[in-house]
């Protein structure tokens, strides 16, 4: 079954009345995300009542999740690091680099009764995205809704990327020597100097 047939057998919805057909949810939604999110808007410029809006893009929204995380954003094993150092150094000149990492803070509007929590230190609200991509700019993992008020390192240090990275558990390959050179380095992301963690006294990131 191809991804078309698969996503849109997930999207049927079964109701007593005549229910939306699996293209036009999947539309409401693309175009909710393509278009700064506002439910109202969309409510208005695909005839439906808010409430039905605002249902259908919260159950889209999950299965697309479900179903297309798994298989786009897949955690590297061994060979797939090596596979990405590749590439960095093919076309970027860097090697033994594994992936970037970086920390975004994704704007929304203030949750009822949550006082500061959400409120980040560029003074808007917002929800924390952690991720890090290989050398053709894919996600290779993300972490995704933390408070705003958090900061980076702070909560990239709960993830499990980061225990494994600590624990030696990533699926990173050993050291190996720099091109044209005698000298053996680790691999390494590259990445603004806050996410630096320790790993038996020696710094990994």
């Amino acid at each position: 079954m191809n991804m078309e047939h698969f996503l849109s057998a997930k999207l049927v919805k079964l109701s007593r009345r005549k229910p939306l057909i699996a293209d036009f949810r999947l539309a409401v939604v693309l175009h909710y995300l393509a278009h700064g999110g506002c439910v109202n808007n969309e409510a208005w410029l695909f005839r439906l009542g808010r409430s039905t809006a605002y249902q259908l893009i919260a159950e889209v929204c999950e299965i697309l999740s479900v179903a297309l995380v798994k298989k786009y954003v897949q955690f590297p094993n061994k060979q797939q690091w090596l596979q990405i150092a590749k590439g960095y150094q093919r076309l970027w000149n860097f090697p033994n680099c594994i992936g970037a990492l970086y920390g975004k803070h994704v704007e929304t509007e203030k949750p009822a009764h949550a006082g500061a929590a959400f409120k980040n230190y560029k003074k808007f609200h917002s929800l924390l995205l952690i991720a890090t991509c290989d050398h053709l700019k894919r996600f290779t993992w993300f972490s995704f809704g933390d408070y705003g008020s958090f900061s980076d390192p702070s909560s990239f240090g709960t993830t499990d990327l980061s225990m494994k990275l600590q624990n030696q558990t990533a699926n990173i390959p050993p050291p190996r020597v720099l091109p044209n050179s005698n000298i053996q380095t680790t691999f390494v992301f590259v990445a603004d100097e806050i996410f630096g963690i320790r790993n038996k006294g020696r710094k990994n990131l």
